[in-house]
């Protein structure tokens, strides 16, 4: 069992759902329909446990590169580190708050 170190952030809903939307327009070609927002809103309330925000670590959100079509397949999705969330939260004039490193079990 390997224990890893990972860097978090806090962000809010419009943080976190810019992040998301991003990373299933890069995957899949196409933005989350509003079903799905409200559906995930729901959720994102149950887990923002700071202050109405929620945490996120490294690698827990990411995109792809160039066409989405295949992009799996050929091994062209990304992982986003917190510094890369926090450059495109930035550029979107969104939130964020630094979070604590959290340890995370690897299988």
């Amino acid at each position: 069992m390997k224990i890893r170190i990972l860097n978090s952030m806090q962000v809010p809903w419009e943080s976190w759902w810019h992040l998301e939307n991003l990373s299933y327009f890069q995957r899949c070609g196409k933005y989350h329909t509003e079903e799905q927002k409200e559906r995930m809103k729901r959720n994102f309330e149950q887990f923002a446990f700071y202050d109405g925000m929620k945490q996120i670590c490294d690698y827990d959100q990411g995109g792809a590169i160039g066409d989405p079509e295949r992009s799996y397949e050929e091994g062209r999705w990304t992982s986003w580190s917190c510094e890369d969330m926090k450059k495109i939260l930035d550029e979107a004039d969104l939130p964020w708050k630094e979070g604590e490193p959290e340890e995370r079990i690897l299988a």
